[in-house]
């Protein structure tokens, strides 16, 4: 009987560079959560030109191929489509909250006196009445300098005011931003919440509940960051090997995965900011007391 024969076997083309090529072990789960975490609003793909305006990372880059991969003929990928699964270079905006912070100069402040607006009268002793304390805040800014890597869209920044009217350590709040030279946008808080304030009424007496408000408007600066992270390839024209990773072997290969924090490990290394300013006002309300007239005592 003869033989079955053999199935045919595609020869592989060794002048597509996207094989052979080199990708150092990585933890599929840890990619898959990290490309989860990338594909949101906050995140944009990274282009070549933008990674080149990052302070460093081009010579950076260069130094680092010479000296591991060689001085041959080479291209930067910021992304390959052969390997979609790989977390590519992004940009994005801080999670963290941005400071405002306040520019030289006092701080306009002053204080008023208002009511509650209900008057207590026609009963006396231990009076009950609702209350607001708490504090609100509004501020208008301009993207003074927009970020050369950055998300050109709408984003969503938290923010963070400076503790001006002793609000326990500094409020924050959501703020819509374009990265856009010359936008504004606008955030505000409001930690108003309700609560009883007691007040002592004699016979005939006529009571209200008088607040305090302490408000102040300052000038403020602040800077946004976007941070470069993922991972990018350094493609040759002619094969080369790995070597820190296959010294002996000297196994060859066109392209080699890079992950940017190899080439700028501190994240203030891959960072670009937005400058904004403009101004802002804050103000404490909870300081009550009672203000009575008439009464026999």
């Amino acid at each position: 009987m003869p033989l079955p024969e053999a199935p045919e076997v595609t020869e592989l083309d060794v002048t597509n560079k996207s094989f052979p090529s080199y990708r150092p072990h990585v933890d599929d789960r840890s990619l898959l959560l990290k490309a989860r975490e990338a594909t949101n609003d906050q995140c944009v793909d990274l282009t070549l030109a933008q990674a080149k305006t990052i302070p460093n990372f081009w010579q950076k880059v260069q130094s680092y191929a010479d000296e591991r991969y060689g001085k041959g003929s080479r291209n930067i990928l910021m992304y390959d489509k052969h390997y979609p699964d790989v977390h590519s270079a992004k940009v994005c905006v801080t999670s963290q909250a941005v400071q405002i912070k306040t520019t030289e100069g006092s701080p306009s402040c002053q204080t008023n006196n208002g009511t509650t607006g209900g008057v207590i009268s026609g009963t006396h002793g231990i009076v009950s009445v609702m209350i607001q304390q708490g504090f609100t805040g509004t501020s208008s800014f301009t993207i003074s300098e927009a970020a050369s890597i950055g998300i050109t869209n709408a984003f969503r920044v938290r923010m963070k005011f400076p503790d001006v009217v002793n609000t326990r350590g500094g409020p924050t709040a959501y703020a819509t931003i374009t990265n856009t030279q010359s936008a504004n946008f606008d955030v505000s808080f409001n930690e108003m919440v309700t609560t009883t304030f007691n007040m002592t009424v004699l016979s005939d007496q006529t009571c209200q509940a008088m607040e305090v408000v302490h408000s102040c408007t300052l000038q403020g600066i602040g800077e946004i960051p976007f941070i470069a992270s993922g991972k990018f390839w350094i493609e040759y024209d002619d094969k080369t090997y790995d070597h820190l990773e296959n010294r002996k072997t000297h196994d060859g290969h066109y392209k080699f995965e890079v992950d940017f924090e190899d080439v700028l490990p501190a994240a203030s290394q891959r960072t670009i900011n937005a400058f904004f300013k403009g101004s802002f006002s804050t103000s404490s309300h909870g300081h009550y007391k009672a203000v009575c007239t008439g009464g026999t005592g």
